[in-house]
């Protein structure tokens, strides 16, 4: 089924047992009854925004193997590097 993106147009708001925000809040419509989706398409305080598919969290990144350290540069002479 598909995603649902809320959002309130205030700062706090009441829907269908849920408490929405400013901030987005993604619900799964399986998870919502007949009547708490129709409430909360039905109310023009929300911003309802159908999403494709749910968010997923993103897989830690495999460490990458250490590098091998650089030998020391020699130091440049301070003359400019210019023979004697």
């Amino acid at each position: 089924m598909p995603i649902i993106k809320v959002t309130a147009k205030t700062d706090r708001f009441r829907r269908a047992g849920f408490s929405f925000t400013r901030e987005p809040v993604e619900l799964d419509t399986e998870d919502l009854s007949k009547e708490q989706l129709k409430a909360l398409k039905a109310e023009s305080m929300l911003v309802i925004e159908e999403v494709k598919e749910p968010k997923e969290p993103k897989e830690p990144k495999e460490p990458k193997e250490p590098k091998e350290p650089k030998e020391p540069k020699e130091p440049k002479d301070k003359t400019g590097g210019a023979p004697k």
